[in-house]
């Protein structure tokens, strides 16, 4: 499934349909195909479907929603506006503290005790027991991080119109380098193969930028399309959502 401002939409292996209208929505992820959070603004909305129907959500604040992942249906993260954290522990939703008061964009992890949160400036982390802050990269302006393991992970940003990308080995972070888009959105599948989407960099450029292990290079997906959200199930089973409602499905990556 994928979000797009108050509409959620399904894929069933054949073809997109429309599912829910609903408020403003920035966020989706899911531990089956019964269990699959979508958070957003309008009072900290999360909405859940069971497999058969989506809930009409909890209220859970005043802050926006912007990223949800989890490791199971029983530890789900949400994170959102002004530093806010809520984990669900398979019954309810509960306040965590996260040690910032910047608007959090977006939350992913390999474990239950190891969660990466970026913020505008601010990279958190999660080590099971609490979160702290972790690293400051300068003027990056966080939108998302992703990794394919414990010792490789991205987290992507647009200060501006610079585009910069810093990576975590499994001690430190390092960066930033630069991608040939200014990005929304990271998903990968090891150290060689990263792919980040946002607004090309040119006006004749391609809103999709690969990492080879090296350098960034723009890869030509048959589109200019400004990619904001990108997720794979492999290397040859990859989604990208972006501007307009685009939607495009990638066979392959390099």
């Amino acid at each position: 499934m994928t979000v797009q401002g108050g509409e959620i939409i399904h894929y069933n292996g054949t073809s997109w349909s429309k599912v829910l209208s609903t408020a403003q929505l920035n966020s989706v992820w899911g531990s089956s195909a019964s269990d699959v959070w979508a958070g957003g603004c309008c009072g900290s909305l999360l909405l859940h479907f069971n497999g058969a129907a989506w809930s009409n959500g909890d209220m859970l604040g005043d802050a926006q929603f912007r990223g949800v992942w989890g490791t199971s249906s029983s530890n789900v993260w949400a994170v959102g506006d002004r530093g806010i954290i809520l984990h669900y522990d398979g019954t309810t939703w509960s306040s965590v503290p996260s040690g910032t008061t910047a608007d959090l964009r977006s939350v992913w992890g390999t474990s239950s005790s190891n969660v990466w949160a970026v913020a505008v400036d601010t990279i958190l982390h999660y080590d099971g027991s609490s979160w702290s802050v972790n690293f400051i990269p300068f003027n990056a302006l966080l939108q998302s991080v992703w990794g394919s393991s414990a010792s490789d992970v991205w987290a992507v940003g647009n200060a501006g119109v610079q585009p910069k990308a810093f990576h975590y080995d499994g001690s430190a972070w390092s960066g930033p380098s630069v991608p040939t888009v200014v990005p929304f959105g990271v998903w990968g599948t090891g150290p060689n193969n990263f792919l980040a989407v946002g607004y090309p960099a040119t006006l004749a450029g391609s809103g999709v930028s690969h990492w080879d292990g090296n350098r960034w290079t723009a890869i030509d997906v048959g589109s200019s399309m400004s990619g904001l959200a990108i997720w794979g199930s492999s290397n040859t089973d990859i989604w990208i959502v972006g501007l307009g409602g685009s939607i495009l499905h990638g066979t392959a990556a390099q």
